[in-house]
């Protein structure tokens, strides 16, 4: 829940109000009187367009000072572009308005050759608690299966495929503990026989899947583990 949600809903301000003049009284900050005069005063509130940069980043390196031996006060460096998360702000939100079917989203923006973060988007709107926006996608643990396919076709290239490599992509099905399963591609359509790059390029599942087949899944999720995904704690069966 949003501890800024007030900002959204009036009526939750008021009664948080309310609430505070009362504490206030019975603690004996104010009298009676100062209480009625303060809860009765017209209620202001102004929406902000943004509480402060990055919200959701600099939350996690609030919570990240006393692991690093700092306190409240300490003043941390990052590598954020100022320009580029701005620019990242307006296209994320201009991709939700233009379709309705995507609650929010998260990005992050890396620089390959330095690791340096660039720009960091853990919601659409951190101040929007009916779409969760304090939860903090860039790290919240889900299924981006298509995060983890670049690996298994690192996996391919260093056992002898190449870019060039031909791909099935045709509908298969296979056997699970619950039931047959049957992948598909984002597009809901095969494509036949598929380079390697054209599938990675594509991020076509289906050619995917049957690449883990051959792999092995063990194997990919050796190199996964490896590469410091440090969340997948379960066996390859899973």
């Amino acid at each position: 829940p949003s501890g800024l949600d007030p900002y959204r809903r009036p009526e939750r301000a008021r009664a948080r109000m309310h609430e505070v003049l009362g504490r206030m009284e019975r603690r004996g900050l104010i009298g009676p009187g100062e209480a009625r005069a303060a809860g009765e005063a017209p209620l202001d509130l102004v929406a902000p367009e943004t509480i402060f940069e990055a919200p959701h980043l600099v939350e996690a390196l609030w919570r990240s000072l006393p692991a690093l031996g700092l306190d409240g006060a300490a003043e941390v460096e990052t590598t954020l572009d100022p320009g580029l998360q701005e620019d990242v702000e307006q296209i994320v939100r201009a991709e939700l308005r233009g379709d309705p079917r995507l609650p929010n989203a998260a990005v992050v923006v890396v620089d390959n050759g330095t690791g340096e973060v660039l720009a960091y988007l853990g919601s659409a709107d951190f101040l929007d608690a009916e779409r969760e926006g304090q939860n903090d996608g860039v790290r919240a643990l889900r299924q981006p299966g298509s995060a983890l396919k670049p690996f298994a076709y690192g996996l391919a290239l260093s056992r002898g495929h190449t870019p060039a490599s031909l791909l099935s992509d045709v509908e298969v099905h296979l056997a699970t503990p619950t039931g047959d399963w049957v992948p598909r591609n984002y597009d809901r359509r095969v494509h036949g026989p598929v380079r390697l790059r054209a599938a990675l390029q594509n991020s076509y599942n289906v050619p995917a899947v049957r690449l883990a087949e051959e792999l092995g899944p063990d194997a990919i999720l050796r190199v996964l583990r490896a590469a410091g995904f440090a969340s997948l704690d379960a066996g390859a069966e899973r």
